[in-house]
């Protein structure tokens, strides 16, 4: 089987030697190369143990696959939506992420595609920090530490007149290059869902998931795994001979404008829909 073609013109490491520990902190935050792919769980998993010869699976994953919920805030016009639909070569998502402690933090989060990479920034907040910006109080900014990645999630926000527009939900399993001090990430979702947003709920209710059927996206029933591939400069040396050897196929797909696609063809544009916020933001 050849090579995969979506990695040609991306430059690939040359073989380390020497391992180092990955720091704590995702290196490739910042702007990045995203690869994905469809795979069944035996390639999956074939890709896992090519992987683990030189990745470790990241500490929030060694229990097992680690659940996380996003809310995305898109304007009344569903703007970066549309755009990434149209594939406009410039655009963005807007999110609040959360993980599966209910004690834990939520992230603000702003993606950014830009001609063939994508430049993320990321804000550790309370929850309840969280709640009050995603509906509008901005007063709790004066208790928090002033960034460049703050000021553009607020940037984002009054821009566009952003709001809720809908929870997505996955089952995510992350691994951390250990021979590039963590510059090569490695992520595979399953069990994707989604739900109409409840105001600033942050975690969904556990009874109205809807389930993403993959094989309509896919072409095939089998593909249930995303995986997609993350890093900075340069894809390791090894990558290209895995990504042959397991045969997982390249992908496009979007979380976001699946779910949102879903649900807007059954119930129309979710940004002009009314669902009332129960009162405890949870």
């Amino acid at each position: 089987m050849a090579v995969a073609p979506q990695l040609d013109n991306i430059p690939t490491q040359k073989p380390l030697g020497e391992a180092v520990v990955a720091p704590s902190v995702d290196p490739t935050t910042r702007l990045r190369y995203e690869v994905k792919f469809w795979a069944n769980e035996v390639q999956a998993a074939a890709l896992v143990r090519l992987a683990s010869q030189h990745m470790h699976i990241d500490p929030y994953c060694r229990g097992g696959s680690q659940r996380n919920v996003s809310l995305y805030l898109d304007s009344p016009n569903l703007t970066f939506f549309e755009l990434h639909l149209a594939g406009a070569p410039s655009r963005s998502k807007l999110r609040v992420r959360t993980y599966d402690d209910p004690t834990g933090p939520a992230f603000l989060e702003v993606k950014k595609r830009i001609k063939g990479m994508t430049m993320k920034s990321r804000v550790t907040v309370s929850r309840e920090d969280a709640r009050r910006i995603v509906l509008g109080d901005h007063d709790v900014l004066r208790n928090l530490k002033p960034s460049q990645d703050l000021s553009d999630f607020i940037f984002h926000y009054h821009r566009y007149m952003v709001s809720p527009v809908i929870l997505i939900s996955a089952r995510r399993l992350a691994m951390a290059g250990s021979e590039d001090g963590g510059n090569f990430r490695l992520t595979m979702d399953r069990d994707i869902r989604y739900q109409p947003h409840n105001g600033a709920d942050l975690i969904g209710r556990p009874t109205d998931w809807t389930p993403v059927d993959l094989s309509e996206r896919s072409g095939d029933g089998s593909l249930c795994v995303l995986i997609e591939m993350k890093f900075r400069d340069a894809a390791p040396a090894w990558l290209a001979p895995a990504i042959a050897m397991t045969g997982i196929q390249h992908t496009s797909f979007s979380k976001y404008c699946a779910c949102l696609g879903l649900y807007t063809a059954e119930n129309g544009n979710p940004s002009r829909s009314s669902f009332a916020d129960d009162g405890d933001g949870e």
